[in-house]
């Protein structure tokens, strides 16, 4: 878990030797990630979510010191908090059409960097 979940630091994604990305969560089973969570409270715009799911996606393996996890079969969960929105200002139906739109690009093709 990432320091604001509770852990001890960062859990960074790597495609090759490159970090994509820094993701809240990430939980391994039988020697690999097997679940990512984000948890979003502040970057709520769409470039921001799909990004999120998009450096996730195209990321090999979890990797902190010696430690290295490739992804296999990743759920990806992505909590957004709502709960400050106005429900005039069309965000949810925004976040339900981002939902959508990704869904609707799944399963991914296998892209390797």
């Amino acid at each position: 878990m990432d320091a604001a979940c509770g852990g001890d630091g960062k859990v960074p994604l790597y495609s090759s030797n490159f970090r994509f990305a820094d993701v809240d969560i990430a939980i391994v089973h039988n020697e690999a990630v097997r679940v990512i969570v984000e948890i979003e409270e502040s970057g709520m715009n769409p470039v921001h979510i799909f990004g999120k799911f998009l450096a996730s996606a195209l990321s090999t393996h979890f990797s902190k010191g010696k430690e290295y996890y490739p992804l296999e079969s990743v759920l990806f969960i992505q909590i957004v908090d709502t709960s400050k929105l106005n429900e005039k200002s069309g965000k949810l139906d925004q976040f339900e059409a981002i939902e959508k739109a990704i869904k609707s690009v799944i399963p991914l093709k296998a892209v390797r960097c």
